[in-house]
This record gives structure tokens, C-alpha cells and sequence, in this order.
């Protein structure tokens, strides 16, 4: 039929033993390769771009950029994803692969989760994000902050917070004493 056609190719080598119908393997070699190929006639390019993520607040690890993009055409495709990421105060990049975006293909009627991570995240900060997904023609986006706050700033953060309501508390039952 009309649209993506593939097929693989797969070619082994090895040494076989045979003893009384009972075949005993020692050693494989094997190699493969898949064959993509667009046969003429109606084809059906068209897909869509689901649930793009990018974490707002992280304890630790690395900042990534999700997404899931789903081939409803019938041929196979190929999505791009770009992530740069900036200090919140700066406007110099401490991450991009806009130079080679992340290249995902997609196969007819199958949808594929693929990722973009920043490997270097530091343990903490506050950083700007823009991951970008592009496929069939179709662009989204998503610019965002994203706090990075290891759990040990975060217990003193909330712990501060909760001395200073108990002082102004305990501060206004004195004075209606």
C-alpha cells in the first residue's frame, strides 16, 4: 500500500555443532538494518504534539523537557526538540542544543515519548526554560521558571517561615495581655 514501508535486514553467522538432531550453538555473529521507504501514492503526513512538560520546581536532578508525539499519518516522521535554558538574571545560555536539536522519528499510527535533559543541572537555582517541539509543521512551546531546591534549603525555608509566624504570633497575644 500507498505511505511508509520498512523492512529489516538481518544477517547472522556462526559456527554450529549438530549432534544426534540436537543442534548446540557456539558462537553468533549478527548485524542489521532497517530499510525505510516511501511507496508512491496517497500518503498521509499528519500528527500531533501531547502532553509537553517541562518540571516548575525539581529537588534534584536533571531539568528536562518531555513530550509525546503521536504519527496519525502513514508515513514515518521526524519530530525535533530544542531546549535552552538561561539564569534567571541573565541572558547568556548555561544550555542549548539548538545547534543539533534532538531528532525523534516516529513510525505510522504510534506515538513515542522522547526527552531533552539538561545533564549539568547544578543543585540549586532559578532558571528560565524554553523547549520547543516541532512536528509535521505543527510548533509547541513552553517557556517557563524552573526552581531547582534541594530538600535540605527547602526544610530551613519552611522552617524559618514557620518561627516568623509564631513571633508574630506569640508578639500579639502579649500585647492583648
Amino acid at each position: 500500500p500507498a505511505g511508509g514501508q520498512y523492512a529489516s535486514i538481518v544477517v547472522s553467522s556462526g559456527e554450529y555443532r549438530v549432534d544426534n538432531s540436537d543442534v548446540d550453538l557456539r558462537e553468533v555473529y549478527e548485524t542489521a538494518h532497517i530499510l525505510y521507504t516511501d511507496v508512491a501514492g496517497e500518503t498521509v503526513r499528519k500528527g500531533s504534539i501531547t502532553d509537553v512538560y517541562v518540571p516548575g520546581f525539581m529537588l534534584s536532578g536533571q531539568i528536562t523537557g518531555s513530550v509525546n508525539i503521536h504519527n496519525e499519518g502513514n508515513v514515518h516522521s521526524k519530530a525535533t526538540q530544542t531546549m535552552q535554558i538561561f539564569p534567571l538574571f541573565s541572558s547568556e545560555e548555561v544550555f542549548t542544543n539548538e545547534e543539533e536539536p534532538k531528532e525523534t522519528w516516529t513510525m505510522p499510527e504510534r506515538t513515542v515519548f522522547s526527552s531533552v535533559k539538561w545533564s549539568d543541572t547544578p543543585n540549586m537555582g532559578i532558571f528560565h526554560v524554553i523547549y520547543k517541539v516541532e512536528f509535521e509543521g505543527v510548533e509547541s512551546k513552553v517557556d517557563k521558571m524552573v526552581i531547582v531546591c534541594p530538600l535540605w534549603l527547602l526544610f530551613i525555608i519552611i522552617l524559618a517561615i514557620f518561627l516568623i509566624i509564631f513571633k508574630i504570633w506569640s508578639g500579639k497575644k502579649r500585647e492583648k495581655k
